[in-house]
């Protein structure tokens, strides 16, 4: 990947053996898209670490707060980004500056840094270049996917600086590898499954004129995502608060990223119509043969019918067919995802305290929480 001329940055500095550059905004570092997406399938990242995504979500989420787009280079090539939020709080009555990855929030699996393959210490140089600039940082939180190299390497890198820090086990969120055929899938199942798979099915297309129809960035996409909207106005989460259309930030998140991922052919649309009316869907990316499902709902008056288990036969069936080699569901471990696979994906929460003063003082109270907490 060679290195191309993008805006000047607004703090440069060589930790080691890399070159980091600071930008405090997307603009600045629009031409480096191609290279920073590159980055993210050879370092087999998710869709949430790629540029548009990162661009969307800071745009509509955390505007408002402090950016540190740290870009790393290393000869002139580029070996890693990270994406940094500083939010300065009151905690027990304390102002607090607490660092987090940007995509804290619509996380999907993996580090938090994006990392070239082959390059180790830009984790150790993200750290230095933190110490040096924003000391004033007071507690830190990151997310990693159990297992994964950078977990071991994180920790030896904030013991090597001797801070402080608490481990937490995350979200367990579960995914289905598509191995052999659906029909091989379908005999690993109980017959009890697929028996109620079966009657759902007929039950619902006994009920009117099935279709399944999926919108990519080839297809009138726009009228997929109105279908889309439509049927959140009747489901269960408008009450609930987890609609696309309950928040606005929401929505308008759901809406841009739509746009890019129609553009780079990673949307998928699939929605389940009954007499030409849209009851079921799922909003997805598809990313190295990988199914990403970011939401799913139906319309709560046809709840009878079991839309939701009756679309997700018919999209994984589909999936089979288009040689997709996982379906990734996201989020926790709901039992309905369970009943699909028995797999997961584990997650780890460390929340690491600075040296300074504030930071010493978060690290004593959150131990004297956690004592008090084991008596209790």
């Amino acid at each position: 990947m060679e290195s191309i001329d993008i805006s000047s940055p607004i703090n440069e500095m060589m930790v080691g053996d890399i070159a980091f550059e600071e930008y405090a905004n997307f603009e600045s570092v629009s031409g480096l898209k191609p290279d920073w997406d590159l980055l993210v399938k050879l370092g087999k990242g998710s869709p949430a670490h790629r540029y548009d995504w990162s661009r969307v979500l800071w745009e509509v989420h955390w505007g408002k707060k402090n950016l540190m787009l740290l870009v790393g280079r290393n000869a002139k090539q580029l070996s890693g980004i990270a994406l940094l939020v500083m939010e300065s709080t009151w905690k027990k009555g304390v102002r607090v500056n607490t660092l987090f990855p940007l995509n804290n929030f619509y996380a999907v699996h993996g580090t938090q840094l994006i990392l070239s393959p082959s390059n180790a210490e830009f984790l150790d140089g993200t750290l230095g270049y933190l110490k040096k600039n924003y000391n004033y940082w007071n507690e830190w939180e990151m997310v990693f996917e159990k297992g994964e190299v950078e977990t071991n390497n994180f920790e030896e890198k904030i013991h090597q600086y001797g801070y402080s820090y608490s481990i937490q086990m995350g979200d367990k969120s579960p995914y289905l590898n598509l191995q052999g055929s659906w029909e091989d899938f379908l005999k690993q199942k109980s017959s009890k499954f697929r028996s109620d798979l079966r009657v759902r099915e007929r039950r619902l297309r006994e009920k009117g004129k099935l279709k399944f129809r999926v919108f990519d960035g080839n297809s009138d996409w726009e009228k997929g995502l109105q279908d889309i909207f439509e049927i959140e106005m009747e489901t269960w989460k408008q009450e609930g608060g987890s609609s696309i259309l309950r928040i606005d930030k929401q929505r308008r998140f759901y809406e841009r990223l739509a746009v890019f991922a129609a553009r780079d052919s990673t949307l998928r649309l699939v929605i389940l119509y009954l007499d030409g009316e849209p009851i079921a869907f799922d909003y997805s990316l598809s990313w190295e043969k990988i199914y990403f499902l970011l939401k799913t709902s139906y319309k709560e008056n046809y709840r009878e019918y079991c839309p939701g288990i009756v679309l997700r036969k018919l999209v994984i069936e589909w999936l089979y067919s288009e040689e997709c080699l996982r379906i990734d569901f996201l989020g926790k471990d709901e039992p309905w995802k369970m009943k699909w696979t028995n797999t997961v994906c584990e997650h780890i929460f460390y929340r690491v305290f600075n040296n300074n003063l504030k930071g010493r003082w978060l690290w004593g109270v959150h131990k004297a929480l956690e004592a008090w907490n084991l008596k209790t």
